[in-house]
């Protein structure tokens, strides 16, 4: 993973988290992937690019040279090590603890949506 110059995960369902992810940014590799799930609020564009295009993301990948592998890691260390997820949780037991709510719409499933969703060429 040290040598390489990035992660190019196009995936086609809604992905949940993405431990591959966050492994490929703590070493230092950009993420490459599509706009589904969990991707479009784990990826910043300091740290990688999305796209529902292969095309497109194919021209992304050419720019891994861009991205700055310490930011990759610190974004890791900043966001995603176990001591800050485990605060973040807590907080977010304490909200509804509280009766308060979590989402700013009710969840709904997704359950009904097709097993792959769109990559244009």
């Amino acid at each position: 993973i040290n040598g390489s110059k990035g992660l190019i995960h196009p995936v086609r369902c809604y992905e949940s988290f993405g431990i591959a992810l966050i492994e490929s940014l703590y070493f230092g590799c950009p993420v490459f992937g599509t706009t589904y799930g969990a991707l479009k609020e784990l990826i910043i564009p300091e740290v990688g690019a999305l796209s529902n295009s292969a095309t497109e993301l194919s021209e992304l990948i050419k720019q891994s040279e861009d991205y700055k592998r310490k930011d990759c890691y610190e974004y890791v260390c900043d966001n995603f090590l176990s001591e800050h997820m485990a605060e973040n949780y807590v907080k977010l037991y304490g909200k509804v603890v509280n009766g308060e709510t979590l989402n700013k719409e009710k969840p709904v499933s997704i359950s009904s949506i097709k097993p792959f969703l769109p990559f244009y060429p």
